[in-house]
């Protein structure tokens, strides 16, 4: 016997007809059915299988001859089986089996229709007919065609939920607003007056290159940047009546702020 093999029986059959008895209907289940698919045995309105007890044997070596052969008259008795006799030779003494209501036990599923039974069969790509129930019309052809704003023509005439005045709300331009705020930033930066906050004093400081000393508090520093600006605007021409100043001249002026600036801190005590 070979060991990979599994015998099962249904529990319900066991139940009702005994485990000897359900093994031998899971057997005849795979072999009428078989034959059925394939069309073979076909007898008087039945489809037949075959076997001698001494094969059922053989096949359930755990069962015995006459465990098979009281199994078998029993499923006959019971109505579950008939037999007959198709043999070709006359002397041959081979049991033919069927159910006696093989609906009750055989189950084979309603075969696919074939390809030429398809409604989908002659169509190009197995498009779906246009006129389908299935199919909403503006999907059988090409529903972007006649609307010039390339809405699907199934949804053109959908009413709107909201009422037909409904709008829109959502009109924020992200990349507007955002530069938008850039600028109100920049043009708020502009407006403040340099001496505002102690950030807007240090970046003027670094604009007229000066950095705070070592223990210099902010407003020691502030008054720094403010005596520079007086000691610039002193000696700086409108700038309507004259260019802008060269290097030289710059150079000039931050040297001389340099003087008085440290006139200043001298005079300190």
């Amino acid at each position: 016997m070979n060991p990979s093999i599994i015998h099962h029986f249904d529990v319900e059959h066991a139940q009702r007809y005994g485990m000897t008895e359900a093994v031998l209907i899971t057997n005849f289940q795979h072999w009428i059915t078989r034959n059925k698919a394939n069309g073979d045995h076909f007898r008087d309105g039945r489809t037949w299988t075959y076997n001698s007890v001494r094969a059922f044997a053989q096949q359930f070596p755990y069962l015995s001859a006459d465990q098979i052969r009281r199994a078998l008259d029993r499923l006959v008795a019971l109505g579950v089986l008939v037999t007959g006799n198709y043999n070709a030779k006359g002397r041959d003494r081979t049991r033919w089996f069927a159910f006696a209501d093989e609906s009750a036990f055989i189950h084979i599923p309603a075969p696919i229709p074939d390809a030429e039974s398809s409604h989908l069969a002659n169509l190009p790509n197995g498009k779906i007919p246009p006129e389908s129930p299935e199919a909403p019309p503006a999907l059988a052809q090409s529903h972007l065609a006649k609307l010039p704003d390339g809405t699907p023509s199934h949804l053109a005439k959908l009413p709107n939920p909201f009422g037909k005045s409904a709008k829109c709300l959502i009109t924020t331009d992200v990349n507007t607003d955002v530069n938008k705020t850039k600028r109100g930033a920049r043009a708020a930066r502009a407006s403040s007056p340099w001496w505002a906050s102690d950030a807007s004093v240090l970046a003027e400081g670094r604009r007229l290159s000066l950095e705070p000393l070592s223990g210099e508090t902010m407003p020691q520093f502030k008054a720094r940047v403010q005596a520079a600006h007086a000691v610039l605007s002193a000696g700086r021409p409108p700038p309507s009546e004259s260019p802008q100043p060269s290097p030289d001249v710059i150079a000039a002026r931050r040297a001389s702020l340099a003087r008085a600036l440290g006139k200043a801190e001298g005079g300190k005590s």
